[in-house]
This record gives structure tokens, C-alpha cells and sequence, in this order.
């Protein structure tokens, strides 16, 4: 091999591991940044369930409130069926709450699953890449031994 050929091997070969250790480096920056957006997807979903939460909580008062008032204004006293029929919305009222809050749980709890697969991926990207580096070097110092 001349000199000329031996500059441009070790030049060709210089520019291969840079792209691929690059490309892992990039791959990892990528995938940083979407575990950081499926993070705050999770924050927002936590927010938003809150949110719906809090409104629900109004709508269950003002619901068990036009009973009494409903109950009141009709002259029957809240006793017996009356009571059981309030006990009643207040404890679908429970329920809804606690689907309501175990669904955004779910929801938030799967944004952050996926932001950890992201990393996963980037992870293993820059893994790759960084023995796809070494196995060119492996190979071109096997083929200039020769």
C-alpha cells in the first residue's frame, strides 16, 4: 500500500468511527429529550385527571345539593328513602372518583413506561454503535496486519 493509500485508510476509517460514535451520541440526545416530553405528558395527564377530578367533586355537591333542595321543596323530610337515595349518589359518585382517578394513573403511569423504553432504545442505539465503531477498527487493523 503507498502512502497516499495508507493516509486515506486511516482517514476513511477516522470519519467511520466518528459517524457511528456520533450517531450513538445522537441517538441518546434523541431519546433524552423524548423521555423528558413523555415525562411531562405524565405531568400533564396528572394535571388534566386533577382537574377532572376537582370538577366532579362539584358536580356530585351540586347533584346531592338539587336533591335536598328537590326533597325539601316537595315536604319530604330526608329520612329513610330520601337518605338512602342521597347515601346512594354519593357513593356512585366514589366510584366515578376513584375510576377517574385510577384511569389517569394508568394513563400517566404508561407516558412514563414509554419514556423509559425511549432511553431503552437510545441506550442501546449508543451501545451499538459504539461496538459497530470498534468492530470497524478491529477489521481495518486486521486487513493493514496483513
Amino acid at each position: 500500500m503507498n502512502i497516499f493509500g495508507g493516509i486515506m485508510s486511516i482517514a476513511g476509517l477516522g470519519l467511520d468511527i466518528f459517524g457511528k460514535l456520533q450517531a450513538g451520541e445522537d441517538a441518546e440526545d434523541a431519546a433524552r429529550r423524548n423521555a423528558a416530553l413523555y415525562g411531562k405528558e405524565a405531568e400533564l395527564i396528572e394535571f388534566s385527571t386533577a382537574e377532572t377530578l376537582r370538577k366532579h367533586g362539584i358536580e356530585v355537591s351540586k347533584l346531592k345539593g338539587m336533591q335536598t333542595v328537590g326533597y325539601a321543596h316537595a315536604g319530604v323530610t330526608t329520612e329513610g328513602t330520601p337518605t338512602d337515595v342521597m347515601a346512594e349518589t354519593a357513593y356512585q359518585g366514589a366510584i366515578d372518583a376513584a375510576i377517574i382517578s385510577r384511569d389517569g394513573a394508568i394513563r400517566a403511569e404508561i407516558a412514563r413506561m414509554g419514556g423509559a423504553q425511549a432511553l431503552g432504545r437510545g441506550e442501546d442505539i449508543s451501545r451499538a454503535s459504539k461496538i459497530s465503531a470498534a468492530s470497524s477498527l478491529l477489521t481495518q487493523l486486521g486487513k493493514w496486519n496483513t
